[in-house]
């Protein structure tokens, strides 16, 4: 038997057993979880649990599962080459360190790569997570030219920063450099799709000007409430964050502290629930579930922004937002990049 363990956090108080094994684990197939929890061999503070058992901040988790179980669901690498990892992120992972705990992207990605050096043999790091992602000059890469603070968050944070926290401020990125692979941008942990990766220093300074600068273009595809009129439209707001609600508020006026926010959309079904193409022409946190609520169409599986009551009469748990399309200018400084448009199915 093969044992993974690790400790509860604060925000997994309460919660179901089987689901945060799925997301202090994610790269455990669902199905081994549950063969697991069938057969008791998953413990709190060394009792035995079922699948209803709900678990308590500071408890000891631990997992036993039969060799054949633990093979992990393969990275979904979308394009790969020496300076860049770009993969198709599952809704339910944080890409970096979180008060949600867990094993994040990052780990996952520096799991992989390690793997690749290794000539496909991995030490199982085992038992406690998250695992550490690996060392700043982690991948050689090609020469690329470009010398600009790094990269940020998906809408428009910092990568390396944690969103929404009180002292929550913009990062000119001047400082610190990560560990590599070190994530590019980020994604909500509740959003899937794509999500790039540098692996060294240098591509990491390039795409942080590529993604300040917005020289790219990202679409997501989402399902929302109701039918948005018109069918397509630009749509124009100010967003302010709440730190200490961890959230955002979207206003039709400027206000002390606001920022500017463009949002796109064009109606790909419509219906009671409407399928939509969102383009994010600006990046701020939150800024697609928060603008799409404003503008009375609340994401389905959003419980923050959205219907809670909707989302239960749905059954829907999950958030249906999935980046589904990215295309980047480094102006030739990654060459093997400008002109290329990335694209996945969103996985609803």
């Amino acid at each position: 038997m093969i044992l993974k363990q690790g400790t509860v956090s604060p925000s997994g108080e309460g919660e179901r057993v089987d689901r945060l094994i799925q997301k202090y684990f994610p790269e455990l197939p669902e199905r081994s979880v549950r063969a697991a929890v069938l057969r008791k061999d998953v413990k709190l503070d060394g009792k035995r649990v079922t699948r209803e058992t709900r678990a308590r901040a500071g408890q000891e988790i631990r997992i036993y599962l039969r060799e054949d179980e633990v093979e992990s669901e393969p990275l979904r690498v979308v394009y790969e080459d020496a300076d860049v990892l770009l993969v198709n992120k599952p809704a339910g992972i944080s890409v970096e360190p979180d008060g949600k705990g867990g094993v994040t992207l990052t780990d996952l990605c520096a799991r992989y790569l390690r793997k690749k050096e290794n000539g496909g043999a991995e030490r199982d790091a085992g038992a406690q997570v998250p695992e550490k992602a690996g060392s700043p000059e982690h991948g050689a890469g090609t020469p690329c030219r470009g010398k600009t603070p790094g990269p940020e968050k998906d809408d428009g944070t910092p990568a390396r920063e944690a969103p929404l926290r009180e002292a929550d401020a913009e990062d000119d990125g001047a400082s610190d450099i990560p560990a590599f692979p070190a994530a590019c941008h980020r994604l909500d942990n509740q959003t899937s799709g794509l999500c790039l990766f540098a692996k060294n220093r240098q591509a990491w300074e390039i795409l942080g000007d590529v993604f300040r600068e917005r020289r790219l273009e990202k679409y997501y595809e989402c399902l929302v409430r109701g039918i948005p009129k018109p069918a397509r439209a630009d749509c124009e707001a100010w967003l302010v964050k709440d730190a200490r609600a961890a959230r955002v508020r979207v206003l039709d006026h400027p206000a002390p502290g606001a920022k500017a926010i463009a949002t796109g959309y064009e109606t790909l079904e419509a219906g009671p629930v409407s399928r939509l193409r969102v383009h994010l022409m600006t990046g701020r946190t939150h800024q697609i579930r928060a603008h799409l609520a404003a503008l009375g169409h609340p994401i389905l599986g959003d419980d923050v922004y959205g219907d809670r009551m909707w989302n239960r009469e749905k059954k829907t748990r999950c958030l249906k937002l999935c980046a589904v399309s990215l295309r980047l200018d480094t102006r030739g400084a990654m060459p093997q990049l400008d002109g290329k448009v990335f694209q996945i199915r969103a996985p609803f």
